[in-house]
């Protein structure tokens, strides 16, 4: 079990607490559990959450709530991972390559009043190291590409706008975790 943080630069998008820019950083943030198979495959189920905003590009309103729209969701997955046969390599420990396929829900607005809604299917590809110390406890670090693949529930400006963020939150991210080897 681990808690990993996945985090990408915002460069032409504000996260939901600042502007863009080369210091603001979007993330997701989640726990991962995973099953070794053997000594170079293991499965996993995750979960995170995300929150960030995006500026919508219509209308004349100065009004900040409107032109900068707050996004919320959740990514819920399994991945596959497979160890390579770098020596000291096996499971968990060592290099790995991560195969994994999500649903993510996702809501523009409010959280309890939604104005949009919109889901998604991805397929995420990453590469990472990790490590165990003292016997269990885990630290890992990578990076994963996703490309999401976008079911939108209406097509209203919002709702293209709100899409075109999370695709770029999700198509690069690099990834620290931490954990703990239960047995």
């Amino acid at each position: 079990m681990h808690y990993d943080l996945l985090t990408c630069p915002a460069l032409s998008n504000p996260t939901y607490t600042k502007p863009s820019g080369l210091l603001a950083f979007n993330a997701q943030h989640g726990g991962n559990i995973e099953y070794v198979i053997n000594r170079r495959h293991s499965l996993g189920l995750f979960m995170r959450g995300f929150r960030t905003r995006f500026y919508t590009g219509y209308g004349s309103s100065s009004n900040d709530e409107e032109r900068y729209r707050k996004l919320f969701g959740t990514v819920t997955g399994m991945n596959y991972r497979i160890y390579s046969h770098y020596p000291g390599n096996i499971a968990p420990q060592g290099r790995f390559t991560d195969l994994g396929m999500s649903y993510t829900k996702a809501v523009v607005g409010d959280r309890k009043v939604p104005v949009e809604q919109l889901s998604s299917c991805n397929l995420h590809l990453g590469l990472g190291k990790q490590m165990v110390y003292g016997g269990n406890f885990m630290l890992q670090y990578g990076i994963e590409v996703a490309y999401p693949l976008l079911f939108l529930e209406n097509s209203s400006y919002a709702t293209i706008d709100a899409s075109k963020r999370y695709a770029n939150l999700m198509y690069v991210n690099f990834r620290v975790g931490f954990g703990w080897l239960t047995f």
